[in-house]
């Protein structure tokens, strides 16, 4: 179930060079685009084209005009047949693992129908300290690779990913030592 609030971090405005180098309606449709209802903790989510116009107010034209130019910049990427969009750069601006669940990775995953939109989002959450939950669900989407396969493929090589319950029992204990 999609979540009825976004943040959109207020650094996005100014230093992010991509956000700040877009034109005034382009950013009007990348913010569109991350904070619809269509969105996910993901950043890759069902984004079926023909609706969203006439709820930016703009005609159908101009804002596929607009959406393209995004996947141009490549700021999004976009799966025709499976009519499902990618956020390239959503972690620079959300936090992979602000509270986010095994559960709700799972179900988002389960939701992509697109290989290509999952292949290039594992590629992105490499580059991220995503939680193990992560791998986990995606392990979960992909049975033919082992678990351990997936989870020991896609964390860092030189840094251990913690598990969000680890995590947070270390602030946790930050906490009750001040």
């Amino acid at each position: 179930m999609p979540s009825m609030y976004r943040n959109v971090s207020t650094g996005l405005w100014e230093a992010h060079k991509y956000f700040f180098d877009l034109e005034a309606a382009e950013k009007y449709v990348y913010i569109y685009v991350i904070t619809s209802r269509f969105s996910s903790e993901l950043s890759a989510f069902p984004f079926p084209l023909k609706i969203h116009a006439p709820v930016l107010g703009l005609k159908e034209e101009k804002f596929r005009e607009i959406f393209d130019s995004l996947i141009k910049k490549g700021l999004i990427i976009y799966d025709n047949e499976a009519a499902e969009v990618l956020v390239v750069n959503y972690f620079e601006n959300h936090s992979p693992n602000a509270g986010i669940r095994y559960e709700m990775y799972r179900n988002d995953l389960r939701e992509i129908k697109s290989e290509m939109i999952v292949d290039t989002l594992v590629e992105i959450a490499a580059k991220y300290e995503i939680t193990l939950a992560f791998y986990a669900a995606l392990a979960d989407r992909r049975p033919e690779l082992e678990r351990e396969e997936i989870m020991s493929k896609y964390k860092f090589r030189d840094k251990e990913i913690k598990p969000l319950n680890e995590v947070r029992g270390l602030a946790r204990k930050g906490r009750e030592n001040r």
